[in-house]
């Protein structure tokens, strides 16, 4: 099989393999079609004749407009797809989606923690709270290797949202569930409040110190920091972990570098996670909210109710008048060189694709950046397209892991929070094997079917609950981005 179609109403189906011109493809639902120019692999190809000004649609929906004629066997991509002219009506509200035949196990391997929920990890974290301090903070983790240390580029010369934003992350991971003990490193005259932290921090009932780098000099704060994260990773050493409910956990989703397999392989078997963790009680974020632009149809379909609608409207419209601004004309086009070349043409369709990821339960809330969900269920947080600044949102919000699919390849991960990456396709975990974690190409390659990668993502999520290092730990790829607010206005 060359060619994969999502849904029966598509006018363009998936090329699996690359496909040369002339090429006579056999079509999986029947009949056959001559490829008229070549199309790479994961690029589109039309299934049908598409006059000038007609919808092409993919997932069942639009993803754009014919710029001019296509013809069955055409490569359809940006150079014959402009923005949509058909905006799909809200639909109906369905019955909210409940997951049956629940995979084992119920439960996961953690540490309680006095006030919140139990981490998969037991970290020291060693964290500046402004950049100014970053120096000291990184010479403490050399001499202490076995702490997780933060940096950023934050802590002063802001105020309002952006001070918020910043405070919020950094407090999300001091009191992350993944976090033992706490060493703050500030400088002394920042705005954002290390005393404010410290005393945060002791309360949520973690071992906890702060130095200020004023009161000594930088040479003699290393050398005291050194002393007390040795003897913090002493007083958490000792911890043990033990079940705990499935209900405990809070799950990021992410995507980066996405092609066009995404939304056929790793982003469904991710979906299906998600609904499992759902099912059992549990808490799943879904970033991105530029990647939800034109979806909102579906995504306030499976609201709770008019006030979420509402809250997702508010949130998508402003990323999608942020893109107009910005792109003018090619704001359907809001999307990475690398998205491209793996066949993605629009906005549009990395959304219908991204938006999988979330399965199919209800909507609970909205939370903004780097804030942790109020109920449990599936939540959307509004955060940037980009992954480093939407992982850092993630992590503010307390996600004990994060499972994050991608198409043409991706290494990154985030301090204290294990990354879980899962390719779309076979090729890009063959060139990154040592950064990929779970191949669902084998979906593409029709050696599982989805609901069998479901199961083994289950399972190796499980496994790194547990305690395997992800790649992405294990290659030690921690960077913490903080997005900071844009206007559209």
């Amino acid at each position: 099989m060359k060619l994969i179609r999502v849904h029966e109403d598509d006018n363009v189906a998936v090329a699996l393999s690359e496909i040369e011109t002339g090429e006579s493809l056999d079509l999986p639902w029947g009949g056959r079609l001559v490829a008229r120019e070549g199309v790479p692999v994961s690029h589109k190809v039309a299934v049908t004749d598409i006059p000038a000004g007609r919808t092409i649609r993919r997932y069942g929906q639009p993803i754009g407009t014919a710029a001019r004629d296509i013809f069955s066997g055409d490569w359809v991509h940006t150079h014959n797809l402009r923005s949509p002219d058909e905006i799909p009506p809200m639909t109906s509200r369905p019955e909210s989606a409940a997951p049956a035949d629940l995979p084992a196990p119920d439960h996961f391997s953690g540490y309680a923690r006095a006030k919140g929920p139990a981490g998969v990890r037991n970290h020291l974290l060693v964290m500046s709270t402004v950049a100014c301090a970053n120096g000291v903070v990184r010479a403490i983790g050399r001499a202490v290797p076995q702490a997780v240390t933060i940096e950023h580029a934050h802590g002063c010369g802001r105020v309002g949202p952006d001070h918020e934003r910043t405070q919020r992350v950094l407090s999300g991971a001091a009191t992350h569930p993944n976090t033992g003990a706490v060493l703050l490193v500030g400088l002394g005259c920042e705005i954002v409040s290390g005393e404010a932290m410290h005393r945060e921090v002791a309360e949520s009932g973690r071992p906890v110190e702060y130095l200020k780098i004023q009161d000594a000099g930088s040479r003699r704060t290393t050398e005291k920091g050194v002393e007390l994260g040795r003897r913090l990773l002493s007083a958490i050493a000792g911890q043990a972990r033990e079940p705990r409910p499935v209900s405990d956990l809070i799950l990021g989703l992410q995507c980066g570098g996405s092609d066009a397999l995404s939304g056929v392989t790793a982003n469904p078997a991710v979906g299906l996670v998600s609904d499992w963790i759902v099912g059992y009680g549990g808490t799943v974020i879904m970033a991105e909210t530029t990647e939800m632009i034109g979806t909102l149809h579906l995504l306030q379909a499976r609201a709770l109710d008019d006030q979420v609608a509402g809250e997702i409207q508010v949130i998508i419209a402003k990323n999608q008048d942020l893109a107009r601004k910005m792109l003018g004309e090619q704001a359907h086009l809001a999307i990475a060189p690398g998205n491209m070349d793996g066949g993605l043409s629009s906005i549009m369709e990395k959304s219908l694709g991204c938006i999988t990821k979330g399965g199919r339960t209800t909507i609970q809330e909205v939370v903004p950046y780097g804030r942790r969900p109020l109920r449990p269920g599936l939540a959307i947080m509004d955060t940037p397209g980009y992954d480093v600044e939407s992982l850092g949102g993630l992590l503010g919000a307390g996600c004990q892991a994060c499972l994050f699919t991608t198409g043409r390849g991706s290494p990154v991960g985030t301090p204290l929070m294990p990354v879980i990456k899962i390719s779309s396709n076979t090729d890009a975990f063959r060139r990154m094997d040592g950064d990929i974690d779970v191949n669902a190409g084998e979906i593409a390659d029709g050696r599982r079917g989805l609901e069998e990668m479901g199961r083994v993502l289950w399972e190796q999520t499980m496994d790194v609950l547990a305690g395997r290092l992800s790649r992405a730990e294990e290659n030690r790829q921690e960077v913490l981005g903080i997005s900071m607010t844009i206007e559209a206005g």
